[in-house]
C-alpha cells in the first residue's frame, strides 16, 4: 500500500508493525526522514526534539503516510525533560528501537567558545545518548531485545575548524557505541553507529 505525503511517495509494508521506535532530533533533517521511514513500515514512532513547530511538521508527515506517532517535546540537556520522555515511552509499552540522532553545535572557533557551549554540546550529543540507553535498555530486553542506533558523522573521524566541542562529542559517541555493542549483546540488543552526511537545511 502506498501513500502520498507532501509529494513524497511512501510504501507501507507493515514490517515493523507492533514495534515502538524513539527518534531524537526528529523535527527536521535526517531525524525527520528516519521517523517517517519507520512509521511507513508500521512502527509506532515517538518523535522528539526541542521545537514544537518542527515536531508538528514531522507529525503531519507521519500521519500523511498513515503512520502512528507520539509527539513529545524534549530538551535533551535537561534531566527532568528526559525523565518525562522516558515516561512517555514506558506508557506506550516500552521500546524496540532507539535512534540517538539529536545533536547540536555552537559552530564557533575555539577562541570564541564558552564553557556553556562545551557543556551543552556534550550534554546533547554524548550524555543524552548514554542516559537514554541507561534508562531504556532493560525495557528493550524485556520486549525480547532491540536495536540502538547512534547517528555519527565524519566529525567522529577527524577534526574540523569551529568544531572543538562537536568533534569530541562524536568521537565519544563512537567509543560509547563500541563499548555498548559488546555489553548489550548479552541482552539481545544490537548497538551500531550510522555515519551520515549533513542534510540540507537549518543547522543548530
Amino acid at each position: 500500500m502506498a501513500f502520498m505525503s507532501r509529494g513524497i511517495r511512501v510504501c507501507m509494508t507493515g514490517r515493523l508493525e507492533g514495534k515502538n521506535v524513539l527518534v531524537t532530533g526528529s523535527g527536521r533533517g535526517f531525524g525527520q526522514s528516519m521517523a517517517v521511514a519507520y512509521a511507513s513500515e508500521g512502527a509506532h514512532v515517538v518523535s522528539t526534539s526541542r521545537t514544537w513547530n518542527e515536531l508538528k511538521n514531522t507529525e503531519d508527515y507521519i500521519r500523511g503516510v498513515g503512520g502512528k506517532v507520539s509527539t513529545i517535546p524534549c530538551d535533551l540537556s535537561d534531566d527532568e525533560s528526559i525523565k518525562a520522555l522516558v515516561k512517555a515511552v514506558k506508557d506506550i509499552g516500552g521500546l524496540d528501537v532507539l535512534v540517538n540522532n539529536a545533536a547540536t553545535s555552537p559552530w564557533k572557533v575555539f577562541a570564541d567558545m564558552e564553557m556553556s557551549d562545551w557543556d551543552l554540546t556534550i550534554a546533547v550529543n554524548l550524555r543524552a545518548p548514554f542516559k537514554l540507553t541507561k534508562l531504556l535498555y532493560e525495557g528493550m530486553h524485556g520486549r525480547g531485545g532491540g536495536s540502538i542506533i547512534n547517528v555519527s558523522s565524519g566529525s567522529a573521524q577527524m577534526g574540523f575548524m569551529a568544531e572543538s566541542a562537536y568533534c569530541p562529542s562524536k568521537f565519544g559517541l563512537e567509543g560509547l557505541t563500541q563499548c555498548l555493542a559488546m555489553e548489550l549483546k548479552l541482552y539481545n540488543i544490537a548497538v551500531n553507529s550510522l555515519n551520515v552526511g549533513s542534510p540540507p537545511g537549518f543547522r543548530l
